[in-house]
């Protein structure tokens, strides 16, 4: 969801006093929630956390239209300021599992008889 300035201002929520997070996942997660290539995103900055959802500065290339202020909800509501950090790792985890399709190889106790039956 995009913002304007006067939305931000106006909100009622309990910030968390301070939630900084790596660059890299926040430029991640907002790629992910806002379906813009990794590549042609910008700028991306924390501005604001709090129990259900950050707040973050994006500036997308053909995307978005100068710097504009997003709020991306958590998949759910947070406790405190560790849970909150808890949660953007996670979501960073999520975005980069669907950026990077990854399937594990199968362990050769399922695919090889002989190796299944010798456990």
């Amino acid at each position: 969801m995009l913002l304007s300035a006067c939305e931000c201002v106006t909100e009622t929520c309990q910030p968390f006093p301070t939630c900084s997070e790596r660059a890299e996942d926040i430029y991640r997660i907002v790629s992910h929630f806002m379906d813009i290539p990794l590549i042609e995103m910008n700028y991306a900055e924390l501005l604001w956390v709090d129990h259900l959802g950050m707040y973050v500065r994006v500036e997308a290339a053909n995307h978005v239209d100068g710097l504009v202020i997003a709020r991306v909800p958590f998949y759910r509501p947070v406790l405190d300021e560790r849970d909150a950090r808890s949660v953007i790792t996670m979501s960073a985890q999520i975005a980069w599992e669907e950026e990077r399709p990854y399937t594990p190889p199968v362990p050769s106790i399922y695919t090889d008889p002989a190796a299944a039956a010798n456990n």
